[in-house]
C-alpha cells in the first residue's frame, strides 16, 4: 500500500478492550467522584497514544490520585483496575492542570503519564500485558464484589433507572468501607452515619431517601481522598 499498489485488505493490531481513569464527574444527575473517563477505546489500532487534561478540584490540592482502569461501564468502580499510582502536586491557589497521558505498544504494554503542565514534572507507570488482563470472569467478578454487599434477590427486583441508583449507593458503600482506616474517628462516625441511612433506604425500597445520604457520602470521600 505504501509503495502505491492496489489491495484488497489490510490486518492490523487493535486493543479488545477500553483503558481509561477515573475522575470527578456527574452520573444520574448526581456528583460521583469515580466516573470512567476513556482514552484510548476499544478497537484503536496499536499502537495508540491519546492524551486527556484534567483539573485539580480545590486550591492547595497536594497531590492526584491516578486509578487506571480496564472495561467499559461509565462507573469505574464497576471496572477492572489495573494500576494506580499518587502524583504529588506543587501547591498553587489557582486550577492546576495535570495532562494524562497513555501509550499502547504492539506487544500490550500500557504506560501511563501524569505530567503537571504548570511545572512540567512527570511521574508514570508501566502495566505489562494490559490487553489480557480481563475477561468476562473478571467482569463478573467485579459485579460480584459490589452486588455481594445486599440481596440479590432485591437488586434483580429493581427496574433498569432504579438498579443503576443502587449499584452506585453500593459502589459508594465498597469505597467507603475501604477507606475507613484512613478516616479520622469523627469521619468514620460520618461515613457509619450515612451508610447506615443508606441501607435504610436500600431496605424500605425508598430510593429517592438514598440521594442525600449518597451526596454526603460521595463528598466525605471527596475529602479523604484530596
Amino acid at each position: 500500500m505504501i509503495a502505491g499498489e492496489k489491495i484488497d485488505a489490510v490486518l492490523v493490531d487493535i486493543t479488545p478492550y477500553t483503558f481509561g481513569i477515573s475522575a470527578f464527574g456527574e452520573m444520574n444527575g448526581m456528583p460521583y467522584p469515580y466516573v470512567f473517563v476513556p482514552l484510548i477505546h476499544r478497537n484503536s489500532v496499536l499502537p495508540a497514544s491519546k492524551s486527556e487534561v484534567f483539573f485539580t478540584m480545590h486550591e492547595d490540592q497536594k497531590a492526584a490520585h491516578i486509578h487506571v482502569y480496564q472495561g467499559e461501564n461509565p462507573d469505574a468502580q464497576l471496572n477492572t483496575p489495573i494500576g494506580e499510582f499518587l502524583f504529588d502536586l506543587k501547591k498553587t491557589s489557582e486550577e492546576n492542570p495535570v495532562v494524562v497521558n497513555f501509550d499502547l505498544d504492539l506487544n500490550g504494554i500500557l504506560k501511563v503519564t501524569a505530567i503537571e503542565k504548570k511545572t512540567g514534572k512527570e511521574q508514570s507507570i508501566q502495566i505489562e500485558n494490559a490487553v489480557s488482563r480481563m475477561d468476562e470472569t473478571d467482569m463478573d467478578g467485579a459485579r460480584n464484589r459490589v452486588g455481594a454487599l445486599f440481596d440479590d434477590s432485591e437488586a434483580d427486583d429493581a427496574s433498569d433507572p432504579d438498579k443503576a441508583l443502587i449499584e452506585k449507593a453500593q459502589a459508594l458503600i465498597e469505597k467507603a468501607t475501604q477507606m475507613m482506616e484512613q478516616a479520622t474517628s469523627d469521619d468514620k462516625e460520618d461515613i457509619i452515619d450515612q451508610i447506615e441511612q443508606i441501607n435504610a433506604a436500600f431496605k424500605n425500597r425508598d430510593l429517592d431517601a438514598l440521594k442525600e445520604p449518597m451526596e454526603n457520602l460521595t463528598d466525605i470521600l471527596y475529602y479523604l481522598e484530596s
